[in-house]
């Protein structure tokens, strides 16, 4: 119940409007059910995982994502996936379209005392709009264990596109982490997004709030 009513407070915070910039929140859920296939590596996961999007210029919900695919982490510091995104994205008219993005990722793990930091390389298609398009994304994440239950985390990703301007999205995020037990997380953040407006040239800043869950079962 408190965590329900820190995100809807979230939402009603982020979505207020701003003469400034534009607000929001975005929320992520991330399941991952193990597969019992060895007991030492590689391991796989099935992963099914939400994102709502909420932006204060769209009056509401913005974006409805699924994500679903296997997670194979083939040693401690290499992991690769393969996903099917399906996504109800808004558009200018106010009404929501469907987009099909088929996805890969590579993630580095490396770990240096308290301090864990990730590289994740995603290569996705965005199928089901006017001019369909190809995209990399490289995220740099860095965690610190500051305590055995919380810690904050900061993250930064870059998005390059095959068409119109390649950089054309930056999302920068400071926050902490909660675990929750051995098999739950939860973080708690604000990102700064820059994107380009349609026809470039000029970015738009938005100011939102994150939480993302990541929740583990089996194995």
């Amino acid at each position: 119940m408190v965590l329900r009513g820190f995100v809807v407070a979230l939402c009603l915070a982020t979505l207020t409007p701003s003469a400034r910039a534009a607000g929001g929140a975005w929320i992520w859920y991330d399941h991952r059910q193990s597969l019992p296939v060895t007991d030492g590596w590689p391991r796989i996961a099935l992963r099914v995982m939400t994102d709502l999007r909420a932006d204060s210029n769209a009056g509401g919900l913005d974006m409805l994502f699924l994500r679903v695919g296997p997670i194979v982490s083939v040693t401690p510091w290499l992991s690769l996936a393969a996903h099917l995104s399906t996504a109800a994205d808004r558009t200018e008219a106010g009404a929501f379209s469907t987009q099909y993005r088929p996805e890969f990722d590579a993630v580095l793990v490396a770990r240096a005392g308290a301090f864990t930091i990730s590289d994740r390389n995603r290569f996705e298609g965005i199928l089901g709009v006017p001019d369909p398009l190809f995209r990399y994304r490289n995220m740099l994440r860095v965690d610190y264990a500051a305590f055995a239950v919380m810690g904050p985390y900061a993250f930064n990703e870059v998005l390059l596109r095959s068409r119109g301007e390649a950089f054309h999205d930056n999302r920068a995020s400071l926050g902490m982490r909660f675990h929750l037990g051995a098999n739950a997380t939860i973080d708690v953040g604000y990102m700064l997004r820059s994107r380009t407006l349609p026809g470039g040239g000029v970015w738009e800043h938005d100011h939102l709030g994150l939480v993302s869950v990541v929740v583990l079962t089996g194995g």
